[in-house]
Formats: C-alpha cells, sequence, structure tokens
C-alpha cells in the first residue's frame, strides 16, 4: 500500500496518508484562487482511515468566526472548511470540511511528480482561459452536485 507524507514549506507540519486518494480536485472558484494566490487550488481527499499521522503545529483558518461566518463552499452554506497551515511558514497542508468525513491535502505539499491526475474540476466559469480540463476529469459549473 502506498505511503504518501505532505508536508509544509519548512517541513514543521506534516500529514502522513495511507492508500489512494478517493478523488483528486481542482477548484477554480475565486476564494480559492485568492486564497492561494494562484488560479486554482489542487486537492487530494482521504478518509480519515487512510490519515496515518499528523505531526508539528497548525493554524486553522476558517474565515471571520467572531461573526459567525466562516469559510464555506460557494452554494453550499451548510459546509464550513478549515484550512490547517503551519504557523512558521504559512503553508497550507491540507483541509477538513463540517459535514464531510476526512482531509483534503494540498498536492504540492506532496512534491511527487508521478502524484495521479485531478479527477474533477469545480467552478469552472472562473477557470483561466489558458487552463484547460485534464484528460478524464468531469467538469462542473459548481460544487459537485450532490
Amino acid at each position: 500500500m502506498t505511503t504518501r507524507t505532505a508536508e509544509c514549506g519548512c517541513g514543521r507540519l506534516q500529514i502522513t496518508v495511507s492508500g489512494e486518494p478517493s478523488e483528486i480536485n481542482i477548484c477554480h472558484c475565486d476564494f480559492c484562487q485568492k486564497r492561494t494566490g494562484s488560479a486554482f487550488t489542487l486537492t487530494a481527499a482521504y478518509s480519515d482511515d487512510e490519515v496515518v499521522e499528523i505531526s508539528g503545529d497548525s493554524t486553522i483558518y476558517n474565515g471571520l468566526e467572531t461573526d459567525g461566518e466562516g469559510v464555506k463552499i460557494p452554494g453550499l452554506p451548510e459546509i464550513g472548511v478549515n484550512y490547517h497551515f503551519c504557523p512558521v511558514c504559512g503553508s497550507t497542508v491540507y483541509c477538513t470540511m463540517s459535514g464531510v468525513p476526512g482531509v483534503r491535502i494540498s498536492i504540492g505539499n506532496f512534491v511527487d511528480p508521478q502524484f495521479p491526475a485531478p479527477t474533477a474540476e469545480f467552478y469552472t466559469p472562473m477557470r483561466h482561459h489558458w487552463l484547460t480540463t485534464p484528460p478524464g476529469a468531469q467538469s462542473f459549473d459548481t460544487f459537485r452536485p450532490r
């Protein structure tokens, strides 16, 4: 069984998982673009059972909790998102979503050029014109329909 470790830029926050991700997603929504400073986010989903170890301290960003808001999936206000990032270097390593089991790990933190290709992309109307859908990936105008 494959075991992979993702870590932040300075190596202080790590998450080790076993097995293959259940899905690999690209998100083109405006929040993901702004949060990452990139044209999209790219995450791999793993079940809670596949998480072998989380080591190091993380700081959690989930929006403006002081006013009852928080980061939500656009169009799905019942799903809150908690981004776990390194308090030293600021790299977001993984996130969890309320009501959705498992973790989503930022693929760049694996630094693995052989990592499997994306299986789905979301919020494609916001995709930059020079990007194309990866071969075999499903495309959705919003988040995956439930």
